[in-house]
């Protein structure tokens, strides 16, 4: 009697230890690093914190986007080469696109986007956005969202 008694606790005791790090580690919230390139007080970091702090909010503790600003984890190009492999997790790339798509190029050609407007219903284009997001997951990436960072014209002296 005193020998199952003495094998129920042994196991109890084993599964408690096996599996109570394991509920500990469920109630941690994953951690995701947002880097981009722009500082404090720009489109990019004004973009960047209010993402995070509605996805935070949203997402009740489960998760924790902590934004990095100035290229603290790399230029827009390390961080496009960095997110394939989880490091960080997610950035907010200024023109960078078109250099792992070249499709993204159109977007910076000059005064093909003529207004704001213009660009969100571009970007709102299911065939576009399929067009130029689809071959992304191949390469280790996911669009999120799209969104404007100024026009872009050609000027010379």
């Amino acid at each position: 009697m005193k020998r199952g008694i003495a094998l129920i606790f042994g196991i109890t005791v084993l599964a408690l230890a096996l599996f109570l790090p394991l509920a500990a580690r469920a109630q941690q919230p994953i951690v995701i690093r947002l880097g981009h390139v722009g500082f404090p007080g720009s489109l990019f970091a004004i973009a960047a914190d209010e993402y995070a702090k509605r996805a935070n909010t949203s997402l009740k503790g489960r998760v924790d986007i902590r934004v990095f600003h100035s290229s603290q984890l790399g230029s827009d190009e390390q961080m496009s080469k960095g997110v394939k492999i989880g490091a960080p997790e997610m950035f907010l790339p200024s023109t960078v696109m078109s250099t792992l798509e070249q499709k993204f190029g159109v977007f910076e050609m000059p005064y093909i986007i003529v207004s704001r407007a213009h660009i969100k219903k571009a970007a709102e284009n299911k065939q576009l956005q399929q067009n130029l997001f689809e071959p992304l997951p191949a390469k280790g990436m996911r669009i999120l969202g799209v969104w404007e960072n100024g026009f872009r014209h050609i000027t010379n002296n």
